[in-house]
């Protein structure tokens, strides 16, 4: 007599890993697709750029500025086309779209989507009206 297991009652490892597999596929997937919209088009209002050391960075155009910058990371911007491929032909390893402000940039959101923004509606603290 045998027994047979239904199907997707495997062992719980193997749904894990299964699990993980298709994580690391949209992951892989979605980071391909914005530096792929990068390099085509330059639509971001600034870009992150994953370098090996910053300072290998130092020869580029002068229309492009330096937003922020840390070991291996480097936020830019530039009113110029083709900054993307500025950026890889310098020696970046992934170039990805960012906001100037970072990724809570309220009013940036607010005027992409529309919508007010949470802090508009405030008053400055500490201060009298």
């Amino acid at each position: 007599m045998t027994i047979e297991r239904a199907r997707g009652s495997g062992p719980l490892l193997s749904r894990l890993l299964r699990g993980a597999g298709v994580l690391s596929a949209l992951v892989v997937g979605w980071f391909g697709t914005m530096a792929g919209v990068m390099l085509v088009t330059d639509i971001a209002p600034a870009a992150l750029a994953i370098v090996p050391d910053v300072r290998t960075l130092g020869r580029l155009s002068p229309d492009i500025k330096f937003v922020r910058s840390g070991r291996h990371v480097l936020v830019v911007s530039s009113t110029g086309s083709g900054y993307v491929r500025q950026l890889y032909r310098a020696g970046a390893w992934l170039v990805l779209p960012a906001l100037k402000s970072g990724c809570l940039d309220l009013a940036a959101i607010s005027r992409a989507t529309g919508l007010p923004s949470p802090a508009a509606g405030r008053k400055p603290a500490g201060g009298s009206t």
